[in-house]
């Protein structure tokens, strides 16, 4: 039962809307947690199978969105059907926080531009593509998260072994 409204809800995905979406990933999570319930009687596995699979909708959102500058937690809450509070403690229970997620994914995505830049792609406006306003503030961040600056990688200047 859970396998067949996973598999309508992916075929359907494509023409729903974000909110639609949101509310087709919310039912199959609650059909999962029901079962759990269920077959086990246990409301934290009902709680867990649905924090976990906001975490996953979440940072999928986030590897979508990147790019848009002015994204907040508020906005991937309301893309989500949930509040902010939900989604910082979904992160929180995990070790994370919604700001630092976003900020890797735009740092990691940067990196992968940037190694594949051109001579006329600037730094500047690579780091608008991946979602950072101010480029001395992307500088400072990608120096600090892979112990080069920016254009001395896009230069080809890399560290051996940074994650």
């Amino acid at each position: 039962m859970l396998a067949a409204q996973m598999r309508a809800l992916a075929a359907a995905a494509p023409e729903l809307n974000p909110a639609g979406r949101a509310a087709g990933l919310h039912s199959v999570l609650e059909l999962a947690a029901t079962m759990l319930r269920l077959e086990f009687g246990n409301h934290s596995a009902e709680s867990e199978v649905v924090e976990d699979g906001m975490l996953i909708a979440a940072q999928a959102l986030i590897c979508r969105l990147f790019a848009t500058r002015d994204l907040s937690p508020e906005q991937i809450a309301g893309r989500l059907g949930c509040s902010r509070a939900q989604l910082y403690r979904v992160f929180a229970r995990n070790g994370l926080t919604v700001a630092g997620y976003l900020r890797e994914v735009r740092l990691q995505r940067s990196r992968t531009a940037l190694a594949a830049a051109g001579p006329r792609d600037s730094v500047g406006d690579i780091a608008f593509r991946c979602g950072f306003e101010n480029p001395i503030h992307f500088a400072r961040l990608f120096r600090q998260r892979f112990g080069v600056t920016p254009g001395a990688f896009k230069s080809g200047d890399r560290p051996a072994n940074v994650d």
